[in-house]
Formats: C-alpha cells, structure tokens, sequence
C-alpha cells in the first residue's frame, strides 16, 4: 500500500506499507524510498512508514527489504499523485531583474565584481549571479519555475550552465563586500546545455524548482 496510480492531496499523510520475509533466515530491515531518496525504514513486522505531508508532483514509491545474511530484494515501484488541495491551480509570479545590484559578473580568478554592465556576458571565467525580488506567499509549493534569456549575440558551440540558488529567505543585493562566490548556495543543482545562440533570440531554462523550493 498505497495502490498503483493512487491520487492523495497536499497535506495528507500517506502510510506505505510492505510485506517482507525470509524462507531461511530473518528479515532485519525494510526500508521505503521515493525515487533514489530513502524516506525511512522499519525493522519490525508489519512494516510500514507513513509519509507526512508530501508535496504536489507525481512520485514512485519502492520498498527494500534486507536479511540476517545482508542479502536484499527490492518491490517494483508504485505510483502516487499529490494534487493541490481541491485540484485548484497555483499562481504565477513574474520579475524581472534590473541592470544595477540586482546582476553581477565576477571573475573567477580574482574575485573582480562588475555591477555596471547592462547586460550579462556569460563565459566560463565568470560566475553571474541574478537576484530576483519575488512575493512568494509563505509555505507556498513551487512546481515551475524557469528564467528566460535574450541574446544580444550569436555564439555556436556546446555551451552548459549550471544554476545554483542562495541559502536566503531575502538575499542582499550584489555589491563588492556581498560577492557571488561568498554566498551560501543549495545543494541542488540544475544543468542546461541550450546549443547555439542566435542575436535576438529568447532562450529559456530548464524547470529550476528543485533549488529553490
């Protein structure tokens, strides 16, 4: 339990449950996981955990079991869904970041910051560093969010950028004493390879809520 392709809503509590034994020793652990990440485990039978308010997504649930002898077997995994409360639909909220503090450049070597340029020159010398002034509402569950680019050049080759996010519930502004590389940054990341870049174009990145929720 629960069964394949059950549907919950954001608040419940779901208890998944596994039935596990060994026909020439002991079973001395059942662990539950969604995905690659462990949720918890139970060494005792009926073996069970019980997930306390997920958020909204789709998810696949396994369970492990392991014997006296170290031996372990896993179940085939479960789908389950968590809609919002009342299958109601989020909101979107939008910013845009202005040419001052709100953008930086700096190097990598040296630490130098720029605060002054109108736009951001995205080479593998620098590190960028967007701040976004965002009313999210508080304990708000955040399913999309992605940042749009206009080129204002061409550039071909295979370019990747890794997206990172500040530690902070309202980060300062960028300036030579609040640098990029002296923040305290998600363990999260996001990789985006977006291919050649043509003048005037719009590119956007891959979904980045996983850093930022």
């Amino acid at each position: 339990a629960p069964s394949n392709n059950a549907v919950f809503t954001v608040g419940d509590n779901i208890t998944i449950t596994a039935n596990a034994g060994d026909s020439d020793g002991s079973v001395t652990k059942v662990e539950f996981y969604q995905g690659a990440t462990k949720l918890g485990e139970d060494t005792t039978s009926p073996y069970s955990y019980t997930w306390n308010n997920p958020s909204e997504g789709n998810y696949n649930l396994t369970a492990k079991a392991t014997d006296d002898k170290g031996a372990t077997a896993t179940s085939a995994a479960i789908s389950v869904t968590i809609n919002l409360d009342g299958g109601g639909t989020g909101t979107t909220v939008t910013s845009r970041v202005s040419s001052s503090n709100d953008d930086a450049e700096e190097a990598i070597a040296n630490g130098a910051i720029n605060l002054n340029s109108n736009d951001l020159d995205i080479r593998n010398t620098d590190l960028m560093g967007m701040r976004f002034r965002l009313n999210v509402p508080k304990e708000a569950n955040i399913t999309d969010a992605k940042v749009t680019f206009i080129s204002k050049g061409a550039s071909s080759g295979n370019n990747t950028f890794t997206f990172t996010a500040q530690r902070a519930n309202n980060a300062v502004a960028f300036s030579a004493s609040n640098k990029i590389s002296t923040r305290s940054y998600t363990s999260t990341s996001v990789n985006w390879s977006p291919g050649n870049w043509s003048d005037g174009q719009s590119y956007t990145s891959p979904n980045l809520a996983s850093i930022i929720q």
